[in-house]
């Protein structure tokens, strides 16, 4: 492993940026999500903005608010399972390389946008019995939806119309069980999760009956 310090790009320099000091920026880009930082959707954001960035003032703001690293990363999380109660994982999180949803009578929803994601290929084995699991990723991830599951074929993977950002990571889905869904969406960062959603739908339309 290479253990050299990343390269800060110029940050006084008004002068036109050169792909080595766009790859210095994307390298500090990576440390910093890596140590929890930031989340899946601010490390998309700035990555965009650096790619789009002009001069070395410009990149310097990208990356300057960025505390050194000191070893500390959010908790990881392996495992997620409901059984007969409904499990949200929407916080501050780190999925691993390869984790397990299981919703046994009860739902999942996983909101990989504030998630700290290091790997480069993620892998989500996603078992329904009588329960759904929601996946939430931001837009420009690539999500596969590897369906071989028998007695559920409503399994449904809806993503923005964007490209695939670079260095974002592939998602892989495998979904088991009987009479359950896997549902994954796309959504902006500003867009409340699926949870919140409902919970304010459901208080509008009894408001609305009671009135």
């Amino acid at each position: 492993m290479n253990n050299d310090p990343v390269r800060e790009p110029d940050s006084g320099s008004p002068l036109p940026v050169g792909d080595t000091d766009r790859a210095a920026a994307a390298a500090r880009l990576a440390e910093a999500v890596g140590h929890g930082q930031l989340d899946l959707n601010d490390y998309i954001d700035r990555l965009d903005r650096s790619g789009r960035a002009r001069t070395g003032a410009e990149l310097a703001e990208i990356t300057g608010d960025l505390a050194p690293i000191v070893g500390t990363t959010p908790a990881i999380v392996p495992r997620s399972i409901a059984l007969f109660d409904n499990v949200v994982r929407a916080e501050n999180w780190r999925l691993p390389a390869r984790s397990k949803a299981v919703a046994v009578f009860a739902d999942i929803e996983l909101d990989l946008r504030p998630a700290t994601i290091t790997d480069g290929e993620i892998r989500i084995d996603a078992t329904c019995v009588f329960g759904d699991i929601r996946i939430t990723v931001p837009e420009g991830v690539e999500v596969v939806l590897d369906s071989d599951s028998v007695l559920s074929d409503t399994h449904s993977c809806t993503l923005a119309a964007v490209p695939r950002i670079p260095g974002t990571p592939l998602i892989r889905v495998q979904p088991a069980g009987w009479f359950g869904r896997v549902l994954i969406e796309s959504r902006a960062a500003d867009e409340p999760r699926l949870s919140t959603r409902w919970r304010e739908g459901w208080r509008r339309w009894r408001a609305k009956r009671n009135r």
